[in-house]
């Protein structure tokens, strides 16, 4: 009898544990269901934006890329056609792209779920993967040489934030303008301001404007720059100016316009500083003071930087492009001296006012400017600034 008890109790635990690993088996599988449909269900919530983020975050940004330069090469042959045909082909390939950039990213979803069922083959090949993106630096173009140097800063009273500022010698045009000189060479810096596209890291650009129409001066420029490579994001240089403008009227000088970008090689927006008449000419003035409409629109484009997640924003140091004859070292000292203590000014009242991180405030000198002014100019930054200098202790052995 007692044999036959052990047998049937034995019989029972093996019945139990084989109903358990049953069950367990079931709530598994379950719950695996249940964790893909939720997957698939965020997937097919994501936005282009959230698409186009991840796929240039991993190693298939080539196709996107790709993309865009066939894209450029039917609107290298604009000429041939008028400016509504002109716009008609530029909405067809931002239809286009959209599309594009959903296929390919549901491509490599699929994939990536293909993958997971087989951790070894999966780890084997985004290595490979990995090691082809990291290694093949062949095609990646060099852009033009600029000038910078790089301080760190203490701004505040009794809580100090870090913050960044650059002196650079250069061209406005060098931060517009990508360099893609072969068929298959990609510029670093564009294919960063890419991934950045649509993160808290975005880039700024200062332009001082006088001729507010897109068929002359500088917004003639930035629209001739723009017009080389296809806007897939946002509206058009024009239409974005055009939609800013009917906001208000009549415009007036020291008023800011902001304009998105992803075509350009290192900035995603550009602040449009007005100014006109008497107030454009009085730039040239060496006893220019803090209420000229240019130094208040600085208080409101650091406000816009704060508020918009720009963590770096270049500022034309003299307020002008080029280097002219009448830029004497004292007018330089001057004027630099105004703009550095002004911007400084404005940078601790924004700061105070947001738990926003640290900022890169980089000024920019014109690229024709002499070497003895380039050098005083690094001198009183650091001394309006105070930078933070390394402390060399010598030893007395």
């Amino acid at each position: 009898m007692a044999s036959e008890k052990d047998r049937l109790e034995s019989a029972d635990v093996d019945r139990i544990a084989s109903a358990w690993q049953t069950h367990s088996d079931n709530s598994a599988k379950e719950k695996e269901e249940q964790e893909q449909k939720i997957r698939t269900r965020v997937q097919s919530l994501l936005t282009f934006h959230e698409q186009f983020h991840a796929l240039m975050h991993c190693d298939h940004w080539r196709p996107l890329v790709s993309q865009e330069r066939s894209y450029a090469a039917v609107l290298r042959k604009r000429t041939s056609y008028g400016n509504y045909l002109l716009s008609r082909v530029q909405m067809a390939q931002r239809l286009e792209f959209v599309d594009f950039v959903k296929k390919q990213y549901d491509s490599i979803t699929k994939m990536k779920r293909t993958f997971r069922h087989s951790r070894e083959n999966s780890r084997e090949q985004f290595k490979e993967d990995d090691i082809d993106f990291l290694a093949d630096e062949g095609d990646l173009v060099a852009g033009p040489e600029r000038k910078e140097s790089s301080y760190t800063i203490h701004l505040g009273g009794q809580l100090k934030k870090t913050m960044n500022v650059r002196l650079i010698v250069g061209q406005a045009t060098s931060f517009l303008q990508r360099v893609e000189s072969t068929e298959s060479g990609y510029d670093p810096l564009h294919l960063q301001t890419c991934m950045n596209l649509y993160s808290k890291t975005l880039q700024g650009l200062v332009l001082i404007v006088d001729q507010w129409d897109c068929s002359s001066g500088l917004w003639k420029n930035v629209a001739s720059l723009c017009s080389m490579w296809p806007e897939l994001h946002f509206p058009p240089f024009e239409e974005q100016i055009v939609e800013a403008r009917n906001t208000k009227d009549p415009w007036e000088s020291g008023d800011v316009i902001v304009t998105k970008h992803s075509c350009l090689r290192e900035v995603h927006l550009l602040f449009h500083v007005l100014l006109q008449g008497s107030k454009m000419e009085a730039l040239n003035n060496e006893e220019l003071n803090g209420r000229h409409p240019a130094i208040l629109a600085m208080r409101n484009v650091m406000r816009l930087v704060w508020d918009f997640d720009v963590s770096v924003v270049t500022v034309p140091l003299f307020l002008l492009i080029s280097f002219q004859p009448f830029m004497t070292s004292a007018w330089c000292q001057k004027r630099a001296e105004l703009v550095f203590k002004c911007v400084k000014g404005f940078m601790i009242e924004m700061s105070s006012l947001s738990d926003d991180g640290s900022k890169t405030v980089q000024f920019l000198l014109p690229h024709n400017t002499p070497e003895n002014i380039h050098v005083e100019m690094s001198e009183m930054l650091q001394m309006i600034f105070r930078s933070s200098t390394p402390l060399i202790k010598l030893s007395t052995s």
